[in-house]
């Protein structure tokens, strides 16, 4: 066998690399839930002033956000300098791949580069935080990682003094990004300290670990300090809370490694799942025992935390894909001295996420044409107009293609607010949680917000009745804005009529109609 294929099969890490990277760079904005929103809200904070209606709708107001804001800060500057699609291409590319990657080098750094098992982290860069778009809180998760991988290289040139200063402002950097990410950071921390093995975890004394906890309550205290000064604008709601159940949780422990199509992914992760078992047994793969440690409590959290909190949704989501990660760094060849060779239960993994990758690409080209029904829509747009965003309801039990929904969420639900960018329009619909997002709409539009940036059905549009009762924007939509933008995820189901709109232009994603405004909605409109 040829030198260079034999290096890839024992250790096809950066093939699986290269082509988790393919379908970022192969298309347009595809199918990831929320972010369309946020390159929105960052490509508002980048206008100044801000044009037409934008002006009188939206206010850019950075003292209203405390966490949540790094993105932000950072991606401005960016998006301004190399222009929309581009950025997205970045964020894109640092969502998927950031995490995945900042994991391969940390098992690298702990087990050495002929470690085998390392690609399964590449298991973890499709899972739903990623397809839901939560791009801040994914990003922290890499900047969490990439911070641990830092340190563990810093750790021999540095005393402890200094090293917990730059660990204090690593972690406040983390909390700017999404404060999940300090539950990773410190998890990996007290798995370093726990040691590899059980001899490891004997030899720890009282003192050690009483010192441990002392730095890491100063490394935390910047970031306490930072919340206690921003105190008035905290994200956080303590009500409502919800908490869904026991097997709402059991099922978001494997959401890791799910995205469009969970039959099939099922499928996958089983393969994946029962070769690595069967390496266990057979002595081919082991584990470091004190990041077992803290992936167990990480999902023991990811068992007792609600489905939301306030504002907050899916938090379900959001541990177990940190456990995956260390699952992922702690597994490591049982001989770590043994010379490399093909280990074919780790290639077979390999191929389940090569496998998995090939799904994905396939579900983003099939939705390829959504965003450029978007575009073609635009153009018929005048600039300053106001759009009501809508989607056609799907009876249960539909079927419908993969990539429409994640998680009982339709999958492309914020892709309209690229309106925003691509035509100066208004939309109800983008994200401005206090505390958040350094976004708020003006007083006038106060009424014609919708606060929990969620999509009408074309029911509720007829009926007037918002996703949520607070939100007003329904009362007397026909004199308040200029068109409707009717997203249909089952082409071939027509959405309900809508009064007062005469249809300007369809498509088999998203149809758009234009107001006939009633003579009773007056001059006030």
């Amino acid at each position: 066998m040829p030198t260079a294929i034999a290096r890839v099969l024992a250790n096809p890490v950066w093939l699986l690399a290269a082509a988790a990277a393919v379908p970022i760079v192969a298309f347009q904005h595809p199918p990831i839930m929320d972010a369309p929103n946020h390159l929105a809200r960052i490509w508002l904070e980048t206008q100044n002033p801000l044009p037409g209606v934008l002006g009188k709708a939206y206010i850019v107001d950075w003292s209203r956000a405390s966490s949540n804001i790094l993105v932000d800060l950072l991606g401005a500057p960016l998006l301004r300098l190399i222009g929309l699609n581009a950025f997205w291409v970045v964020v894109t590319a640092l969502m998927v791949l950031g995490p995945s990657l900042a994991a391969i080098f940390i098992a690298r750094q702990l087990h050495g580069r002929d470690n085998p098992w390392q690609a399964l982290a590449l298991s973890t860069a499709w899972g739903q935080s990623t397809i839901s778009g939560f791009i801040s809180y994914t990003l922290a998760i890499g900047l969490a990682l990439g911070f641990c991988l830092l340190n563990l290289k810093l750790a021999r040139f540095l005393d402890g003094r200094v090293r917990c200063l730059i660990c204090s402002l690593e972690v406040l950097a983390i909390y700017l990004t999404h404060p999940f990410g300090v539950a990773l950071f410190f998890a990996f921390a007290f798995a370093m300290l726990l040691g590899p093995d059980l001899r490891a975890m004997r030899q720890l004394t009282r003192g050690r670990v009483l010192a441990a906890f002392g730095g890491y309550a100063v490394m935390i205290l910047p970031t306490i300090a930072y919340i206690a000064l921003h105190r008035g604008n905290s994200p956080l709601e303590l009500s409502p809370i919800d908490y869904r159940g026991v097997v709402s949780h059991l099922v978001s422990l494997v959401s890791p490694f799910f995205a469009y199509d969970e039959s099939v992914e099922l499928a996958l992760f089983a393969v994946m799942a029962s070769c690595c078992l069967v390496a266990v047994w057979r002595g081919r793969l082991a584990f470091h025992a004190g990041l077992l440690v803290s992936v167990l409590l990480l999902g023991v959290l990811a068992m007792l935390i609600p489905d939301g909190v306030g504002n907050a949704s899916l938090l379900t989501r959001r541990f177990p894909l940190m456990a995956a990660l260390l699952l992922c760094i702690a597994a490591r060849r049982k001989d770590p001295d043994a010379a490399p060779r093909t280990n074919w239960l780790a290639l077979a993994c390999a191929l389940v996420i090569l496998a998995h990758n090939a799904l994905i690409f396939g579900v983003w080209r099939q939705r390829e044409a959504d965003y450029a029904a978007l575009v073609d829509v635009s153009k018929r747009i005048p600039a300053g107009s106001k759009v009501l965003v809508a989607v056609a309801d799907v009876p249960p039990g539909s079927a419908l293609p993969p990539g429409q929904y994640v998680h009982s969420f339709f999958i492309r639900a914020h892709l309209p607010a690229l309106l925003v960018p691509l035509s100066a329009s208004y939309i109800p619909n983008l994200f401005a949680v206090p505390g958040q997002q350094p976004l708020a709409f003006s007083a006038s539009f106060a009424r014609l917000q919708a606060q929990m940036a969620t999509i009408p059905t074309d029911a509720e549009i007829r009926a007037r009745t918002p996703p949520f009762a607070q939100d007003r924007y329904l009362e007397a939509w026909e004199c308040d804005f200029d068109f409707v933008v009717m997203m249909k995820p089952d082409p071939t189901r027509a959405p309900l009529p809508i009064p007062y709109a005469q249809r300007v232009a369809r498509t088999p994603f998203i149809d758009l109609d234009q107001i006939d405004r009633p003579a009773t909605c007056g001059k006030a409109h």
